[in-house]
């Protein structure tokens, strides 16, 4: 179990970092930018325990996301 929370932390960490040279491009403002990746931070790890607690009731998500996939790709 502390190697999963350690990948998904390690994955959260490594998205924040991707996406700031995307926040620069938009401002130069470096407090938008630290709040802008605190916030991504924060969002993205209780996005993935929200979906991990409601994965019984989501029966048919995998054919949800392979439609949208599939319309992204198409």
């Amino acid at each position: 179990m502390l190697i999963v929370m350690v990948a998904i932390g390690t994955t959260d960490l490594l998205f924040a970092l991707d996406s700031i040279p995307a926040i620069f491009g938009l401002t130069q403002d470096p407090f938008i930018v630290f709040t802008a990746n605190a916030f991504a931070l924060m969002g993205l790890r209780q996005l993935y325990f929200l979906l991990g607690g409601l994965l019984q009731r989501l029966v048919y998500i995998s054919y949800g996301l392979a439609f949208i996939l599939g319309f992204i790709r198409g």
